[in-house]
């Protein structure tokens, strides 16, 4: 049966090394979850983010842009109707009178350029269409404009803003006219504005770095310079203006001559004669997207780091924990096994003691007889007094104390190896611990080692279960007598038991010793089930731990002090009979 289980034993030593483990390897498998399980959520928020954020920035843009060309559509209307409220006041002042001279005109020429300096020239022209007054920098006096379509627009209109054209000055400009009935007929007040100040007024227009805008009349031309370049009168490649819906901002996407993608939005201004066109690059326009990828890539590039590093060293401490757990397993159905075996060494233990005893008492009968017949014989003078008869009394009294002796210790096994219920119960400290003392003095003493008992004055009880603190003590001792043979294999060492009367009204029980000492981190484990820093082989871990738990059990108390290198003290606290 012992060899059985010494074979179960081997086995479980072999798995505690660390072969049979159903755990190793168990990583590669937790890795792969571990970062799959965060990394699925995780993509699935930030592209969900990415998509959200690129809509709220591409919403932003158009929005943003759409009230740019709407809040300077508004301001350019409000710029040519105020140029026509220039007009009109001339007209109205004096009922107009004085236009037709020259000096006048031009006297309210530069009234109207301290307002605004754009206006270049002013004209008066007569019922015929024959320009009678002029102010301005031209030769433009007498010039019949009968034919030009401006005029005839303002005829029917009373009021136009002209194209931009060449006209007799052959430079490009643009006129504003107002038209009035008089009597002789309908005269024209027109003045002419200078394009290029009314180009910087659109040129304010400011779209990040690549923005500009500028002006297109119905068939596409600049009305306007942009900042591109291109001349006044040129024709815009912006393609179908007629499908552009009217009165209405409308913003779109679409790629210039030389293939550069751009983002336009236009709306017509001018009673929608003109087209306010304002473009920028795609790339400037959406530059917040691209910072905003380089941050989600760096975020994904971080995050993806982190949850693979984390989840590598969540993995080896599962992985490591997991082994942790089996070879405890392991080590717990070893030491159960080596529990087991024990047991059954008590048990045969127990039966060798009853053994022995009975030899033992035959032994003592024989050697009363011996004695009874040698003190016959000395009487009988058979056998006479001297050296031979005084050498064979002191065998047979050296025989009497070994068999005392056997018999002591027989006894001393079959109490410890009793089996039973706790019986607690009032013991005197003071004749008890000489029991325990004496039953490992002998192998102190063959190991070098002094035991010393510090006596009592007087008796000392406590409240306890004799057998469960004689276990307690010599599970003591014996870890004393290791710590000193480790410390001290030539001799010299040392190992007391003492007992006193604490102040809490408790017994204490030292048991010191001068050996090796415990490690400071292995203080607050010493009493852990299956820790123990002997060898293999040589300890269990448990006797420290059971004992522990019987002193606890009884009501009593059990603590440590330790030295590295110096010496260990443990102290057994068992309370006092009630009274």
């Amino acid at each position: 049966m012992v060899k059985d289980k010494g074979k179960d034993q081997r086995k479980g030593g072999q798995d505690s090394t660390g072969e049979g483990n159903p755990f190793r390897g168990i990583r590669k498998r937790l890795l792969a979850v571990m970062v799959i399980a965060p990394v699925v959520p995780f993509l699935f928020v930030l592209l969900v983010g990415q998509a959200a954020f690129v809509n709220s920035v591409k919403s932003s843009t158009v929005g943003a842009m759409r009230r740019i060309v709407e809040d300077h559509g508004r301001m350019i209307d409000s710029y040519l109707e105020e140029r026509r409220a220039d007009l009109e006041m001339l007209l109205d002042t004096d009922g107009g009178r004085g236009l037709e001279n020259q000096s006048d005109l031009e006297n309210r020429l530069r009234h109207l350029r301290r307002s605004c300096p754009a206006f270049v020239d002013l004209g008066f022209i007569a019922p015929n269409g024959v320009q009678q007054a002029y102010a301005g920098p031209y030769d433009l006096l007498g010039k019949d404009y009968s034919k030009a379509p401006w005029y005839t627009a303002t005829l029917e209109k009373g009021y136009h803003v002209s194209d931009v054209f060449l006209g007799y000055r052959n430079e490009p400009h643009f006129v504003i006219a107002i038209s009035r009935q008089e009597a002789a007929g309908r005269i024209v007040l027109r003045a002419t504005m200078d394009p290029h100040r009314f180009s910087g007024l659109v040129e304010g227009i400011r779209l990040g770095v690549t923005g500009e805008a500028w002006v297109l009349d119905a068939e596409g031309r600049y009305q306007t310079e942009p900042r591109s370049k291109a001349p006044l009168l040129s024709q815009s490649d912006l393609p179908k203006l007629g499908a552009l819906p009217k009165r209405a901002v409308h913003v779109y996407a679409a790629e210039d001559a030389d293939g550069k993608e751009y983002l336009y939005c236009t709306s017509w201004i001018n009673d929608g004669k003109w087209l306010l066109v304002v473009r920028q690059e795609k790339d400037d326009a959406f530059a917040g997207l691209q910072e905003a990828a380089s941050w989600i890539a760096a975020i994904l590039l971080f995050g993806g780091l982190l949850i693979a590093a984390l989840a590598f060293m969540l993995s080896t401490h599962i992985e490591h924990a997991l082994s942790r757990v089996f070879l405890e397993k392991e080590t717990l159905r070893n030491h159960l096994y080596r529990a087991a075996r024990l047991a059954e060494l008590g048990e045969m233990t127990t039966g060798i003691a009853h053994e022995i005893n009975n030899p033992l008492q035959v032994m003592k009968s024989d050697l009363s007889y011996m004695e009874m017949v040698m003190n016959d014989m000395v009487e009988k003078n058979d056998l006479k007094e001297g050296e031979e008869s005084k050498e064979l009394r002191t065998s047979l009294e050296q025989l009497r104390i070994q068999i005392s002796r056997c018999a002591k210790i027989t006894q001393a096994i079959l109490k410890f190896g009793r089996q039973g219920e706790s019986v607690v119960q009032d013991m005197d400290v003071r004749s008890f611990l000489p029991e325990i003392v004496g039953m490992i003095e002998e192998k102190a003493a063959v190991n070098g080692i002094r035991l010393e008992l510090e006596p009592l004055d007087r008796p000392l009880f406590v409240r306890a279960d004799p057998g469960q603190v004689q276990q307690v003590l010599l599970n003591l001792l014996n870890n004393a007598l290791h710590a000193v043979e480790e410390r001290h294999p030539e001799g010299g060492g040392l190992v007391t038991v003492s007992c006193s009367l604490g102040e809490d009204g408790m017994v204490g029980i030292d048991v010191r010793d001068n050996g090796s000492g415990i490690n400071p981190e292995n203080m607050e484990r010493i009493f852990t089930p299956f820790f123990t820093t002997k060898p293999v082989g040589k300890g269990t871990g448990l006797g420290l731990s059971v004992c522990h738990g019987i002193v606890d059990r009884m009501g009593g108390q059990m603590d440590v002090r330790s030295t590295k290198g110096v010496g260990t003290t443990f102290t057994v606290r068992l309370p006092r009979p009630t009274k």
